[in-house]
């Protein structure tokens, strides 16, 4: 009952693989590529399609699987859900034991540890074949442990097949479906490892979370030629990024790598432990960049023709001192070097990258300038977070697409230019922590996009009255500033929805605040005011902790408020509040 991806349907014939999967899940997938894939290299492939559910797996197919050299079995996300695929897949572990059969287990699309842990999907479907099955119980057990065997194999394979769905996205065709393929069914296990130099080699991955260290040689990769994806990845979160010297599993000598092959297109390491690539190392193919956590300290010399590139992630990497001129990757759309604690600099080659959309900084300690000019007109996020800059170039005008500019905790940032307000795209501008920052400039062009400024605590003393064309504007927060008095041209701000001017030094709130029509939330804790004036109808919260100062409330809609708390206004006529809400209450209907 089942059907030969081969040119013949004899299942009495000698297979090379048997193939075992959930069709649901994979047939028009995973599984149609990897038989593609497998026929083109003449490999005779029987595949175990479930025809009828609910009946007995078949002879036919038992005595295929007998007959086949190796087994791949695809755990997806409804394989467990089958009795069929499980009778498959005790077959093939049986076989395993009594005839040395090579198994390969690909988790496809579902979470490895769910396989090997049996949760998730998994648990219930053994839940429910527990509850239908309670007469043959037997055969569940048999079941749960075929997969956690067969998942225990998955965990020691170094070169794993679904480097085929990884490679899917960066490169052309299918040529990463031999990449294990043309060697693993030729030669036992142990074998392909201590060969796994061989030039058939197209793509390497594997996830070190879970896996043992690993010291590899200064060779490993020589006689990869055809190598294209290069992948050892981590789990780790932003927390853990400080502590990857300590997570290192693959390591290196210290003379490094010999060679790494030109058709590289996916280099992927976290944690990457030498200081430098290979001299010889040509990246001209390559189209993804992504070493975080590493141990790196300078790339190639020279210029090279990186017309491939698109992305750039050396984040984590603190001893980093420059990256290379990148003039000619033209096609670069990010570039994250946040955590790079040793950049000093950005190279000027930044300014030819004119499809540039993200620049990610934040956290280099010592960069103390940008690049005088940043020529992508594409750029829409800027992060410079907690760095050393003095200054913004004023070339920042020609950047009409920036929609997000973070600064925040740049502690020497002491101005901005004017030609901010050229930026009419922008719509997050986060200055807080600026405490260098007195002045906020002049904003002489309408701002449409603009709705939040953050400048909660900086030395700004006052806002320009230009501020009005800030016409768009929802939040404002000046918490913990210098201001002394707020601008009456902030009531032109039709659109304000949250103004935080806590712990500032305004003495008075202008009357005309109710004309703030939109504003919900308003935060005067800590302050020195001490009247409140008549406030918006629209104003759901009211912070007033710490509130020492204040004395006496102008009559306002207090219902509008599910909680007020005055703590600590020591100075606030109670009796005259007590009084006004039980006004309040009277009036509720």
């Amino acid at each position: 009952m089942a059907s030969s991806s081969s040119s013949t349907t004899n299942p009495q014939e000698k297979y090379d693989v048997f193939l075992s999967f959930r069709g649901e899940d994979t047939r028009l997938s995973f599984t149609s590529h990897l038989c593609a894939a497998l026929k083109r290299k003449q490999f005779l492939t029987f595949i175990g399609y479930e025809l009828n559910r609910g009946e007995e797996i078949s002879p036919s197919l038992l005595k295929a699987i007998e007959e086949s050299k190796f087994s791949v079995v695809v755990f997806s996300e409804n394989y467990a859900s089958s009795k069929w695929c499980l009778e498959e897949l005790a077959k093939i572990l049986e076989c395993k034991k009594t005839k040395g059969q090579m198994v390969i287990p690909v988790v496809y699309g579902v979470d490895p540890t769910h396989v090997r842990n049996q949760v998730g999907s998994f648990a219930d479907a053994f839940a429910r074949h527990e509850q239908l099955l309670k007469e043959k119980m037997d055969k569940v057990w048999n079941w749960r442990a075929a997969m956690e065997e067969a998942a225990g194999i998955q965990r020691k394979l170094s070169v794993c097949i679904d480097v085929a769905v990884e490679c899917l996205i960066f490169c052309s065709g299918l040529l990463q479906l031999k990449t294990t393929m043309s060697s693993m069914f030729i030669r036992s296990a142990s074998e392909f490892v201590e060969d796994i130099g061989t030039e058939a080699i197209e793509g390497i991955c594997l996830e070190m979370s879970e896996s043992r260290e690993m010291h590899l040689k200064s060779d490993a990769c020589s006689g990869m030629d055809c190598l294209r994806l290069l992948k050892f990845y981590d789990n780790f979160s932003w927390d853990d990024i400080f502590l990857m010297d300590n997570k290192d599993k693959v390591h290196l000598p210290h003379s490094g790598l010999d060679y790494l092959s030109d058709k590289l297109r996916y280099l992927h390491w976290d944690g990457f432990p030498l200081k430098t690539l290979p001299q010889n190392f040509c990246a001209e193919n390559i189209v993804e960049l992504i070493f975080p956590g590493s141990k790196i300290e300078r790339f190639w010399t020279g210029v090279q023709n990186l017309v491939h590139l698109r992305r750039i992630d050396l984040s984590g990497s603190p001893y980093l001192l420059e990256i290379p001129d990148i003039s000619k990757a033209k096609n670069i759309e990010s570039i994250n070097l946040k955590f790079c604690k040793s950049l000093i600099d950005v190279h000027s080659s930044i300014q030819f990258l004119n499809k540039l959309e993200v620049l990610q900084l934040s956290y280099c300690d010592n960069l103390t300038r940008l690049p005088s000019s940043i020529g992508s007109k594409v750029l829409r996020i800027l992060e410079q977070q907690w760095t050393a800059i003095e200054e913004v170039p004023s070339s920042i005008e020609f950047l009409t697409a920036l929609v997000r500019l973070y600064m925040t905790n740049c502690k020497q940032l002491s101005s901005l230019p004017t030609s901010i307000c050229k930026l009419k795209s922008l719509e997050i501008h986060g200055l807080s922590s600026c405490s260098k920052l007195e002045h906020f400039p002049e904003i002489m062009e309408l701002m449409e996009s603009l709705r939040r400024f953050e400048l909660d605590p900086t030395a700004i003393q006052e806002l320009p009255s230009s501020i009005k064309h800030l016409k768009f504007f929802t939040q404002l927060k000046l918490g913990v500033t210098a201001i002394k008095e707020l601008s009456s041209s902030i009531v032109q701000l039709k659109s304000l929805t949250h103004l935080d001017l806590g712990g500032t030094a305004i003495q008075e709130l202008p009357s005309s605040t109710i004309s703030l029509k939109c504003l919900k939330h308003l935060d005067l804790s800590g302050t020195v005011i001490k009247k409140l004036p008549e406030l918006p109808l629209s104003l759901a919260a009211l912070e007033v902790n710490d509130w020492e100062s204040l004395e006496t409330l102008s009559r306002f809609n207090l219902s509008n408020f599910p909680e007020l708390n005055f703590a600590k206004c020591f100075k606030l006529d109670h009796k005259e509040l007590l009084a006004d809400m039980q006004l309040k209450i009277q009036d509720t209907p």
